[in-house]
Parts: C-alpha cells; sequence; structure tokens
C-alpha cells in the first residue's frame, strides 16, 4: 500500500511538472502585448500566494517595462476620470434635487 501511494504521489507530481513545464513555454513565446492575457489564463492561486511571500518589489528597466507602465498609467488615468465624472453627475442631480430656484423680480 505504501509503494502504491507512492507511485501515485509521484505521477500526481509528474503531471504538476509537466503542465508547469508548458505554462513556462506558453508564457515564453507569448508576446509583449499578450503575456498578460496567458498570464491570467494560466493563473495558479498556490504559487501566486507562494511567491508573494518572497516577493520584492523591484523598478523594471526593459521595454517591456515600459510599455506595461505606460499602459498602466492610462488605465488608472481613464478609472480617475470615469469616477470623476460619476461624481461631477451625482452632484449635479443632488444640486438640482435640494437648491431651490430663486425669484429674481423687481417688486413695483
Amino acid at each position: 500500500e505504501v509503494f502504491a501511494s507512492s507511485g501515485q504521489l509521484i505521477n500526481e507530481l509528474l503531471s504538476r511538472i509537466q503542465m508547469l513545464e508548458e505554462t513556462l513555454t506558453r508564457l515564453r513565446n507569448a508576446t509583449v502585448y499578450n503575456r498578460w492575457w496567458v498570464f491570467i489564463r494560466e493563473f495558479d492561486y498556490e504559487i501566486v500566494r507562494e511567491t508573494w511571500v518572497d516577493f520584492t518589489p523591484g523598478l523594471p528597466t526593459t521595454l517591456e517595462g515600459l510599455v506595461y507602465s505606460v499602459c498602466g498609467l492610462f488605465v488608472a488615468w481613464g478609472v480617475f476620470q470615469g469616477i470623476k465624472s460619476l461624481l461631477k453627475g451625482i452632484a449635479k442631480i443632488i444640486k438640482t434635487i435640494f437648491i431651490r430656484p430663486r425669484d429674481y423680480r423687481v417688486p413695483l
């Protein structure tokens, strides 16, 4: 029974290694513009959790890092503008509800 469970464990580990190698190959073969999509599609929570434990942020100095940084800035700017427009619209609606029009006629 010990040998059977060990054999099953080894088969599971070999399958996992093969899956991880295929995922790494897909990431390496992906272009700069679709690598993020491959990363999301192949997302593995266990790996991300274990990686986060040892993660130290760094400054990317490659062309790919620059492209992702610029794209991130545009996305953040777009989200900011969308939230700002939404809040302005809500403020305008609230203002029209609570502020009464004033009568500016001059009494005779």
